[in-house]
């Protein structure tokens, strides 16, 4: 089996290198490495061809500037594996990653293959690992849709994952400016049978001061609705009789206000339309065995004061290490 991973490059010369060294340093070898240049101007592009002279898996392809949904659709353009997966240029991966996400393709064959990630908040010095049981969980479509909109265990990134070629050779990344990989994550599980996690830490997910997912409070935040309400439309449509599609599109609607209220946003039509989609599913959130205790309290905060859970968040965020 041969994997391709994408990784999409611009202005990264600081991390890049230690980026392509776990890369090219895995013991699994059967890797086509797939580097796109999405015209940086510092020397990415440079260290790029560097690796690519000293490594016969690299293809490197140099493109105007036009965003990571781009880059990472140019390299889809390119790829030739059996699998596919993709890798951010300022994260870093353990030198086993693909060798353990093949071992459980050769265990499962399921069609997405995941690992768990570390997330590293760099300023803070602190770290949030995603394990929470051993072993590995083979999920069901519905199953898999279920604990992706839960952001539970699956979770929305592309990066700590593989995808069977077939099932993503029709897929693009979209123009969203944010949770694009969600969008991506999401029309790959509904076109997938079984999607099969590994608890085990392999991926180094950093988390700094000026990243995409740290800047200020722009019209790039409403692509968080915007992708939310997508995925709720395919949910629905995938008709899960045994989940509710409701509670993960409120959680996602959370996400927003949460990053609303660490980047100095206010838009309170969305704090009301959360509080109402809160107060209606209440019940059903209440009931849930897969939200914890305390997420139902901070839930139950928000749909009753709004100005208190604002309060608490950012006190949560502050001594947790999150800002």
């Amino acid at each position: 089996m041969k994997i391709s991973i994408i990784v999409p490059i611009y202005n990264m010369e600081k991390y890049l290198k230690r980026s392509l060294d776990s890369l090219v340093a895995q013991t699994f070898s059967n890797l086509e490495i797939i580097l796109v240049d999405d015209g940086s101007t510092d020397s990415s592009y440079l260290i790029c061809s560097e690796y690519e002279k000293n490594d016969d898996r690299i293809i490197l392809i140099h493109k105007e500037n036009g965003g990571l949904s781009s880059a990472r659709n140019a390299g889809l353009e390119r790829a030739t594996g059996d699998y596919i997966g993709f890798m951010d240029s300022d994260d870093y991966i353990l030198k086993d990653m693909y060798e353990y996400l093949f071992q459980i393709y050769e265990e499962t064959k399921a069609d997405i293959i995941c690992c768990g990630i570390s997330r590293v908040y760099t300023e803070r010095g602190k770290t949030y690992n995603t394990r929470s049981f051993s072993g590995i969980q083979i999920y069901s479509k519905q199953e898999a849709l279920y604990r992706f909109q839960l952001n539970n265990d699956i979770g929305c990134a592309a990066w700590n994952k593989i995808f069977r070629k077939d099932v993503v050779k029709n897929l693009v990344f979209e123009p969203y400016r944010r949770l694009e990989d969600s969008r991506y994550v999401c029309k790959a599980i509904m076109n997938s049978e079984n999607i099969a996690y590994g608890a085990d830490i392999k991926y180094i997910y950093e988390i700094r001061n000026g990243s995409i997912t740290r800047s200020g409070f722009d019209e790039r935040s409403y692509d968080i609705l915007n992708v939310t309400d997508a995925n709720y439309n395919d949910f629905v449509s995938c008709k899960c009789k045994n989940f509710n599609p409701e509670i993960g599109r409120i959680l996602w609607y959370i996400v927003f206000v949460n990053e609303m209220i660490m980047r100095c946003g206010n838009d309170m039509k969305i704090v009301y339309k959360t509080q109402n989609l809160l107060k209606k599913n209440w019940r059903a959130i209440k009931q849930n065995e897969d939200i914890k205790l305390i997420q139902k309290v901070q839930l139950r905060i928000l749909s009753c004061n709004y100005n208190l859970y604002k309060y608490a968040y950012c006190w949560y965020c502050f001594f947790s290490g999150k800002k």
